[in-house]
């Protein structure tokens, strides 16, 4: 099936009330991946934006976007670090900076500051996967989540494959076997 009609298939899955309230799904989480081709990420990701957009101002749902990166941007200004990560980067290259950002942005505390910027939404949208890795892994944030978002569904736009129980990042990076989502639409 062709991107543009997967991603037309989206919103009437949203917006219905069994989404909505997880019904059909017995006691498993409501998370949800969307996999796509990486080549098809500025696609994706302004298709998503505009749609949450859209639903917001047509429909009785609340829907949040959460765009990793820049919530990940956010957190790091918060705490006055933003412009030393930039400088340890070009000092000490991407593997001093992952090391250094590691406590800053532990899976636990970025799901918290997910659940900040989404207040009482009724589906949240997490965006910027592809963009945020390896500073926050898919797996380990939504292993983070599950726990404290209760029943709002999560609809994690992934750039790569989503077999049923393994994310593939990218289409050929390994992430560890994660079984709880659904595919969003086949």
């Amino acid at each position: 099936m062709s991107l543009k009609r997967r991603l037309d298939l989206i919103r009437d899955r949203v917006i219905s009330r069994e989404f909505v309230e997880g019904r059909g799904l017995g006691k498993e989480v409501p998370f949800y991946a969307f996999d796509y081709h990486a080549s098809d990420e500025e696609t994706v990701a302004s298709y998503a934006t505009w749609l949450v957009d859209d639903i917001n101002r047509k429909n009785d749902i609340s829907l949040v976007e959460v765009n990793l990166l820049d919530l990940i941007r956010t957190m790091l200004i918060g705490r006055g670090i933003f412009e030393k990560a930039i400088s340890m980067e070009m000092s000490k290259g991407a593997k001093g900076l992952l090391s250094a950002l590691k406590g800053p942005l532990e899976s636990g505390k970025v799901a918290d500051a997910v659940l900040s910027a989404t207040h009482s939404a009724d589906v949240l949208f997490l965006t910027g996967i592809g963009q945020a890795y390896p500073m926050v892994r898919a797996h380990s944030l939504l292993n983070n989540l599950q726990p404290r978002i209760g029943n709002t569904p999560v609809v994690m736009f992934f750039p790569g494959r989503f077999n049923g129980l393994s994310l593939q990042l990218f289409g050929d990076l390994q992430e560890s076997s994660y079984y709880r989502a659904f595919k969003l639409v086949d």
